[in-house]
C-alpha cells in the first residue's frame, strides 16, 4: 500500500524529472573489446581530442538549452500569476454584475437592459473589427486564436476585456448559461496577447502563442 504523500511526490519528481529535460530512461555505452580493435597512441589522441570537443559542445549547448528551458518556466509561472488575477477580476465582476442587476426590481426590464448593453457590444465591434467576437460561446474566436490567426495583442486584450463584461452583464442580468465556454474565450485571448507581446520582445523556440493559449484556459 502506497501512502497518498509518497504517491504525491513522486507524482511531483517525475513531473519535475520530465519537465526540466532529465534523461530517465535506461541509457549505456557500448565498450569496445580491446583484443580485437587495438589503436596506437595517435589514434587514441585524436578520438580524445575528438571526444573533449564535442562534450564542451554538449556542455555549451545543454547550458544554453537549460538557461531557455528556465526562462520559459519563469515567463509560464508570470503567465500562470496574471491568469489567476484574470480569473479573481471575473469572479469580482460577475458578483458586482449580480448585485448591480438585482436593484432593478423588473426582471423583465433587468434582461432588457442587459441584453440591450451586449447588443450594443456586438454591434460595435463589427462595425469596429468586421466580426462580432464576444456574441454566443465564443468559439470561432478561440479557434483562429490557436491557428494562428489571431495575433494582434491589442485586440487580444480588448476582447479578454469585453468578454469579461459581456458574460458577466449575461448573467448578471438573468440570461441563462455558465461561465465554462467564457473561461476558455477569456483565457486563450489574455494568454495569446502574453505570448505574443514575448514573442515581439526575445522570440524563443520553447515558449510560444498557441501554447500560452492553451496554458491559459481559465477552467
Amino acid at each position: 500500500m502506497i501512502r497518498p504523500v509518497v504517491a504525491v511526490i513522486k507524482s511531483l519528481a517525475s513531473a519535475l524529472s520530465i519537465g526540466t529535460g532529465a534523461a530517465v530512461g535506461r541509457e549505456g555505452f557500448d565498450h569496445p573489446d580491446r583484443r580485437r580493435h587495438r589503436l596506437d597512441a595517435r589514434a587514441i589522441r585524436a578520438h580524445g581530442t575528438v571526444a573533449a570537443h564535442y562534450a564542451r559542445c554538449r556542455r555549451r549547448r545543454r547550458r544554453h538549452r537549460r538557461h531557455l528551458q528556465y526562462a520559459a518556466l519563469l515567463l509560464y509561472a508570470l503567465l500562470g500569476a496574471l491568469i489567476g488575477i484574470a480569473a479573481a477580476g471575473f469572479i469580482r465582476g460577475l458578483s458586482f454584475a449580480e448585485d448591480t442587476f438585482e436593484r432593478i426590481r423588473n426582471p423583465y426590464l433587468r434582461n432588457f437592459v442587459g441584453m440591450l448593453s451586449i447588443g450594443v457590444m456586438i454591434y460595435a465591434f463589427m462595425i469596429g473589427a468586421g466580426h462580432y467576437f464576444v456574441e454566443g460561446v465564443g468559439y470561432s474566436t478561440v479557434q483562429a486564436i490557436l491557428a494562428g490567426g489571431l495575433d494582434l495583442p491589442e485586440l487580444l486584450i480588448l476582447l479578454f476585456a469585453a468578454k469579461l463584461a459581456a458574460t458577466s452583464i449575461s448573467l448578471g442580468a438573468g440570461s441563462s448559461g455558465g461561465s465554462f465556454s467564457p473561461s476558455l474565450f477569456m483565457g486563450a485571448t489574455l494568454g495569446a496577447a502574453f505570448g505574443v507581446l514575448v514573442e515581439a520582445v526575445h522570440p524563443m523556440e520553447s515558449f510560444g502563442t498557441t501554447t500560452c493559449a492553451v496554458k491559459s484556459f481559465m477552467t
